[in-house]
């Protein structure tokens, strides 16, 4: 069974996907590098959505990417049910160097990082949790391999529910969510402002949610800005169905040499056209 999950924002962001994969095959075609694709948080391979009351099966980021032939693949995903469906998936395509672990992709990623001969490969990765899985840790070990190419989704949504507003406490769990997924524990000062007229009546200094979409995306930004050695200004927001914001797709290069440039311009210009 594939995932029932997705949309017009699912689409979105895999035909971003799809379209910098052709560009970078293209791009990459004469340069002295073994080409690899990453997928954690792989899936099925197939997502699933109603289409005028009829379950209609589309390819995910897995089949996509298999078609366009890298010379190595590496899949990640955890939950076992999904991993033998994505096992199915992969089958089909004999002849293809395919590497499957089934595990978090937060252990995994770092030791594939320290493993891969980043001389002789070149990579583009895909990061696409479904909710807030994602550790801070985890991109750090990608960015230092200065040989990655990174597509990120962003779990604005999930964010945003976390951020309680009016002085609320934040439960411990919330916070270490969040504390993971940016990478530090001082967030707070960028989306809470005190309160006058709440601190007056008390006497203490209560913090109110001053933070919206638009400065979530541009914190995350600036946070990537610091560890990867160029980020896409314009992330494409994505929005479900009744226009709520859902995620952030994020562009991120690792390679600090002249390719750097090459590869923001293609993504960016790609991240504008959707």
């Amino acid at each position: 069974m594939a995932q029932d999950f997705g949309g017009k924002w699912t689409e979105q962001k895999l035909a971003c996907l799809d379209n910098y994969l052709a560009a970078y095959k293209m791009v990459m075609k004469n340069q002295p590098f073994k080409l690899l694709y990453i997928d954690a948080f792989a899936g099925t391979g197939y997502r699933k959505e109603e289409v005028e009351d009829v379950k209609a099966f589309l390819k995910g980021s897995v089949p996509r990417a298999l078609a366009h032939h890298f010379d190595r693949y590496i899949f990640i995903e955890k939950d076992q049910d999904k991993f033998q469906q994505l096992e199915d998936v992969c089958m089909k395509s004999s002849g293809l160097n395919i590497q499957m672990f089934n595990e978090d992709a937060n252990d995994r990623i770092p030791k594939i990082c320290d493993e891969i001969d980043w001389k002789e490969f070149r990579a583009v990765f895909f990061l696409d949790p479904f909710a807030m899985e994602l550790k801070w840790d985890t991109l750090i070990a990608i960015a230092k391999t200065c040989a990655i190419d990174l597509w990120l989704l962003f779990p604005a949504m999930a964010v945003n529910r976390f951020l309680f507003k009016k002085g609320e406490q934040i439960p411990d769990g919330f916070k270490t969510k969040l504390n993971n997924l940016f990478g530090i524990d001082d967030w707070e000062k960028s989306f809470y402002q005190p309160n006058p007229q709440l601190s007056l009546f008390n006497g203490n200094s209560e913090l109110e949610k001053t933070a919206n979409f638009e400065e979530i995306k541009q914190f995350y930004l600036e946070r990537l800005q610091k560890i990867f050695a160029g980020v896409a200004s314009n992330p494409l927001q994505l929005k479900n169905s009744t226009g709520s914001t859902m995620f952030y797709l994020y562009f991120a290069v690792s390679n600090k040499g002249t390719g750097r440039k090459i590869a923001l311009r293609i993504a960016q210009h790609i991240l504008k056209g959707v």
